[in-house]
């Protein structure tokens, strides 16, 4: 991994009031507005549904709460309205909710370690 040639790897994404960016340099960070920290294995992601609000036959509004600890700190906590898909109506292969809420994208990476060591990691084919 050549990372002196700029090989950062990530994404960025709005959830709610915050600005989400995970990339990886030498190791994987998440950035939560101006905080970063080493997305690692003292990183814990919370993510409570609290109301779900039917749109249409298959659109609906979710609100949801995250809360981000390092090991016991709270680092951040906020609520934020998500659009999904009733997906047991959706017969695309390998649809799952994380690709339309990047909170539980981020719990579900906090909750696997090689998921995390992989996220993001440069090709090798160069």
């Amino acid at each position: 991994m050549n990372y002196e040639m700029g090989g950062v790897h990530g994404v960025f994404d709005c959830l709610g009031p915050k600005n989400i960016v995970l990339y990886r340099t030498d190791k994987l960070w998440l950035v939560i507005d101006d905080g970063r920290v080493p997305f690692d294995d003292r990183v814990t992601v919370k993510l409570t549904r609290l109301q779900r609000t039917h749109l249409s036959l298959v659109q609906l509004m979710d609100k949801m709460h995250i809360t981000v600890n390092v090991e016991t700190e709270i680092i951040a906590s906020w609520e934020y309205d998500v659009e999904q898909w009733d997906l047991e109506l959706d017969f695309t292969p390998g649809v799952e909710e994380e690709h339309f809420d990047f909170g539980i994208f981020l719990k579900n990476l906090a909750n696997d370690c090689d998921r995390r060591h992989r996220c993001y990691q440069p090709s090798n084919t160069r």
